[in-house]
């Protein structure tokens, strides 16, 4: 009975991540549709517009941009859960990733007192996936940039020794973190923010945005680079998220062909 049991919900938890797949790839059709047709407009491409239309298109414009955003966020996850995600492989410099992804989140910090700031040290190349990695970072800025008013934003890198107990070596990651001078976590809610459709500010009345997918999709491609992550927090004095990445990339390649 329990194995008929555990089979079942197997195959229900299948159908749901199959189901999740296929409505997020019918979605996105019509999202790509009005946000290019809004772009079009907004350009004047189909004639001039005055300015009250135009402030409708924009939000007609990011509104879809951000709607894109989420259906995109559940594909990741639902591939990810059908152990379907694959990662292109590629030595990569951190410091440029990095800075990338502060170049994308640094429009979101206009006109806030926050300040963003980098401490790298020289590393070497890393093998991993250079659009993932990326991904890993903007999200990991994004929601600090969501839950900080004012301080600042910062992100360190070093290389960290750590002994394997299975192989008896000792290892070399990078290890990377972002901090920030935000609300912070409340201690009974640390071991809930990597679940699916979890946030921290889980009211009706919450003022921030998502579908609290962001950290579960980024601790995923995280583990699936043969890393982990880890957040310290606390109320009122902001979040510090650490997260490792493996120097040696046949541990990668051990943990993608697992997948």
């Amino acid at each position: 009975q329990q194995k008929r049991t555990a089979e079942r919900l197997a195959e229900m938890d299948y159908l749901k991540t199959q189901f999740l797949a296929v409505m997020s790839h019918e979605l996105r059709t019509p999202l790509n549709s009005i946000i290019g047709f809004s772009k079009v407009l907004l350009k004047g491409i189909d004639g001039p517009i005055n300015e009250r239309q135009a402030q409708d298109l924009k939000y007609i414009h990011e509104s879809g941009q951000h709607l894109l955003a989420l259906v995109q966020d559940i594909i990741d996850i639902s591939r990810i859960n059908a152990g379907k995600m694959e990662l292109q492989l590629e030595e990569v410099d951190l410091r440029e990733i990095v800075q990338s992804a502060m170049d994308a989140v640094t429009p979101l910090v206009q006109g806030k007192p926050i300040t963003l700031e980098q401490h790298i040290d020289e590393l070497p190349p890393l093998y991993a996936d250079r659009r993932r990695l990326r991904q890993i970072m903007l999200n990991l800025l994004s929601n600090a940039i969501k839950f900080t008013e004012k301080g600042y934003i910062s992100v360190s890198a070093q290389i960290v020794e750590s002994w394997n107990t299975c192989t008896e070596q000792q290892e070399s990651f990078v290890q990377v973190s972002v901090s920030d001078t935000g609300i912070g976590i409340p201690a009974d809610r640390l071991t809930e923010i990597f679940e699916e459709f979890t946030q921290v500010d889980s009211s009706d009345s919450r003022s921030r945005d998502g579908a609290g997918l962001g950290l579960p999709i980024t601790k995923k491609l995280i583990e699936l680079h043969g890393g982990r992550i880890w957040v310290k927090s606390k109320v009122g004095e902001g979040s510090t998220f650490t997260f490792t990445l493996p120097l040696n990339s046949r541990g990668v390649q051990e943990v993608v062909r697992t997948v």
